[in-house]
């Protein structure tokens, strides 16, 4: 999160991609590193790939509710500005 906070986009997706491949990880943590990592793909002007990540997340039955809403907002949120776009 440090890395992502001081814009260092490429180091943070890479720390939430190897943390996503620690074993035994928590499924609700797997969801929050894929939030985590979807913002940053977004911040980073990767929005297809953050919308993978929130996508993802959606789709766990583990990830908490709140997770899950906030990953529902940020994906409307592309969604809208890919509409204004091609608009």
């Amino acid at each position: 999160m440090s890395k992502a906070k001081k814009h260092n986009h490429h180091g943070a997706i890479e720390d939430y991609t190897m943390a996503l491949a620690v074993p035994d990880t928590p499924s609700e943590m797997k969801a929050m590193i894929l939030y985590n990592r979807g913002l940053v793909h977004v911040a980073a002007g990767m929005a297809p790939e953050g919308a993978d990540d929130l996508n993802a997340v959606l789709a766990m039955e583990e990830a908490a509710p709140n997770v899950k809403s906030a990953a529902h907002k940020k994906l409307s949120r592309i969604k809208a500005r890919k509409s204004k776009r091609s608009a």
